[in-house]
This record gives structure tokens, C-alpha cells and sequence, in this order.
């Protein structure tokens, strides 16, 4: 960011979470599956939504806690049939 922040600090600031606590994390993975929403997209595949969570988080090691925890709390849903991970925010609302 422009302000010397990273994404990580956004999230600690934006969703009032430590950073590195288990809220920042499933934010982290919410905010990846909104941006593919945002593109007009309902499910998002692993090998798309891997890279975006990377990007937010910048190691690989937080993807996969941040995969784990999101699960634990059920921040998405995932097709077991296509393996496509959908915002809770989508069902929430009506759309699936």
C-alpha cells in the first residue's frame, strides 16, 4: 500500500482484529472470494483462490492457516463435488 501498510495491517484495522488471529485470517480468505464475486463470479476454484489469499496474506503458510480456520468457522462453503469454495455472503443473501 501506498501508505507503507500492508494488506495484513488493512484487515487488522478494517475488521478490528489482531493481526494473525484467527478473524484476520478468515478475513484474509472473505475478501479473496468477494474480489471474485465482485467480478461476477459465484465459486471460486482452489487453484484460483490459493494465489488471491497469498497475495492478501504474502506466505504460504498463512493461506493454509487461513484456509483452516476459515473452514473451522465456516466463512465459505465448498461443493464437495467440484472442489469450488462460495461465500457464506452469497447464500446469506439468496444466491447459490
Amino acid at each position: 500500500m501506498a501508505d507503507g501498510k500492508d494488506m495484513g495491517d488493512e484487515y487488522a484495522i478494517i475488521f478490528d482484529a489482531s493481526k494473525y488471529s484467527d478473524n484476520w485470517l478468515v478475513a484474509a480468505v472473505e475478501n479473496s472470494l468477494y474480489q471474485r464475486k465482485n467480478k461476477g463470479h459465484t465459486a471460486t476454484s482452489e487453484s484460483e483462490l490459493i494465489p488471491l489469499v497469498k497475495k492478501n496474506l504474502g506466505s504460504k503458510e498463512l493461506v493454509v492457516m487461513a484456509l483452516s480456520v476459515s473452514c473451522k468457522n465456516a466463512a465459505f462453503i465448498k461443493d464437495e463435488k467440484t472442489g469450488a469454495y462460495h461465500s457464506n455472503f452469497l447464500f446469506d443473501n439468496g444466491v447459490n
